[in-house]
C-alpha cells in the first residue's frame, strides 16, 4: 500500500508487507531459479542438448514440466500485483488515467498468457502437450508474454522522469526488443540445428526482462508495499487517494486497492467448480473417461488436451490464491488468539497452516499422470 498524505474513513493494522521492489525481485529471482534448474535437469537427464535449447524443451519432462507450471503461476500472480503499483504510482506521476489503465489491463493479460505458457508444454511427441488442434498454443502465449513485457518495458522507459536512471533500464529494453529478431519470418520455422541463435536470442530475452523489471520497481515506486491489512472499515477496490511521489510520505499507509480473505475464498470456490465440472464433460466428450460404466478420478480426467491444460492452469493458481487466504488466516488468528495462544501454541497454530500451505503447493504441479517420454 502506498503513502499518502489523504485522510482515510476507515483505519487499517498492518500484518505483514513487503515493498513492491523486493516483491518483483522476489519473482524475478523465482523466474531465473526455475529456468535454471529445469536447464540443469534437462541436460542431467539427456532430453536436452547443452548448447542451447529453448527454454521450453526443459519443460516437457518431469521435473521441469513440474516446476515450470508451479513457478510460472506463482510469478503470473505476482506480476499482476506489481503491474497494478506500477499503474497507481505512474497515475501518480501524472501519466493519463486512461492510458495506464489500457495498458494495465494489457500486462494483466500478459499474465494470463504466462500461466498458459507454464500450463501447456510444446512438444509433437508428448501426447500431453500442446498437439493435434491444440498444437500452437504454447508457441502463441509465449510470443504474447514476451511482446507485451518488450512494448511495456520500451514505453515505461520512455515515460521515465528526466532525473531517473536510464541507461541500464534502456540497455536492458533495447536488448529485449533486439531478441524478438528471432520472431522474423522465417525464424520461427527454423530449427535449433539450423539456426542456433534462435535459443540463444530467447535466453538473452528472458535475461532482460528478468533484470528489467526488478530495476524499473525501484525506480518507479519504491515507496509501494504488498501486504496484508486487518481493516477496521471497508477498504476500497482498485480506488482511492493517488499517492504523490514527490511528496513527503505520510505516517499511515493508504490502502489503494484490497482483496478480503473470503473474497478469495469465493473465487478459489468457483475456480475449483469450474475447472471439476468443464474437464469433467471435456473428458467425456472426448472418450477419455467413461462415468456410465466407471466414475472417474479427477486424474482421470486431467491426462490429455484440452482439459489438462485447463486444469494445470486452474489448480496451480487456485492452490496459491488459497495458500494466500491461508496466509491471512494464519496472520488473524495470530492477533485473535494473541491472548490465549502462548509459547508453544502459537509455533503449533504456525506448524499447523505450514503443512497446510505446503500441502496446497505439493499438489498443485504434480496432478494428473506422469508424461511419457517419445519412443527413440
Amino acid at each position: 500500500m502506498p503513502s499518502s498524505n489523504d485522510s482515510t474513513a476507515f483505519s487499517t493494522e498492518r500484518l505483514l508487507t513487503l515493498s513492491v521492489p523486493h516483491l518483483t525481485l522476489l519473482l524475478s529471482s523465482l523466474l531465473a531459479v526455475c529456468i535454471g534448474t529445469t536447464y540443469l535437469t534437462c541436460v542431467g537427464e539427456h532430453e536436452c542438448q547443452v548448447f542451447l535449447p529453448m527454454i521450453s524443451d526443459t519443460w516437457v519432462y518431469p521435473p521441469g514440466t513440474y516446476l515450470s507450471r508451479l513457478t510460472l503461476s506463482m510469478v503470473a500472480a505476482g506480476l499482476g500485483v506489481v503491474y497494478s503499483a506500477f499503474y497507481y504510482a505512474r497515475v501518480g506521476a501524472g501519466s493519463p488515467a486512461r492510458l495506464q489503465a489500457a495498458l494495465l489491463s494489457v500486462t494483466h493479460f500478459s499474465c494470463v498468457t504466462m500461466g498458459v505458457v507454464g500450463a501447456v508444454c510444446e512438444d509433437s511427441k508428448v501426447p500431453s502437450c500442446d498437439v493435434g488442434p491444440f498444437a500452437g498454443i504454447h508457441n502463441i502465449a509465449a510470443i504474447l508474454t514476451f511482446g507485451i513485457g518488450t512494448i511495456y518495458a520500451v514505453q515505461a522507459v520512455c515515460s521515465l522522469p528526466r532525473k531517473a536512471p536510464r541507461v541500464g533500464l534502456s540497455l536492458l529494453a533495447v536488448a529485449s526488443l533486439v531478441s524478438k529478431a528471432r520472431w522474423l519470418p522465417g525464424n520461427l520455422a527454423l530449427t535449433i540445428d539450423r539456426n542456433p541463435a534462435v535459443p540463444l536470442l530467447e535466453w538473452s530475452d528472458a535475461a532482460a526482462l528478468i533484470l528489467f523489471f526488478p530495476m524499473y520497481a525501484a525506480a518507479c515506486c519504491p515507496d509501494f508495499s504488498f501486504g496484508y491489512l486487518r481493516s477496521h472499515g471497508p477498504l476500497p477496490f482498485c480506488q482511492g487517494p493517488l499517492p504523490s511521489l514527490s511528496g513527503p510520505a505520510a505516517s499511515t499507509p493508504s490502502p489503494l486497492a484490497s482483496w478480503s480473505e473470503k473474497g478469495l475464498v469465493r473465487i478459489v470456490q468457483r475456480m475449483v467448480a469450474v475447472t471439476v465440472s468443464t474437464t469433467f464433460l471435456l473428458s467425456w466428450a472426448d472418450g477419455t473417461i467413461h462415468p456410465r460404466s466407471a466414475w472417474p478420478t479427477l486424474c482421470d480426467m486431467w491426462v490429455s488436451p484440452p482439459s489438462n491444460i485447463i486444469s494445470r492452469y486452474m489448480v496451480c493458481l487456485g492452490a496459491l490464491l488459497a495458500a494466500a487466504s491461508q496466509l491471512s488466516h494464519l496472520l488473524l488468528s495470530n492477533v485473535a488468539r494473541a491472548r490465549t495462544l502462548r509459547g508453544f501454541g502459537l509455533y503449533l497454530n504456525a506448524l499447523l497452516h505450514a503443512i497446510s500451505l505446503a500441502g496446497l503447493r505439493a499438489s498443485s504441479p504434480s496432478h494428473g499422470r506422469r508424461d511419457s517420454h517419445p519412443p527413440s
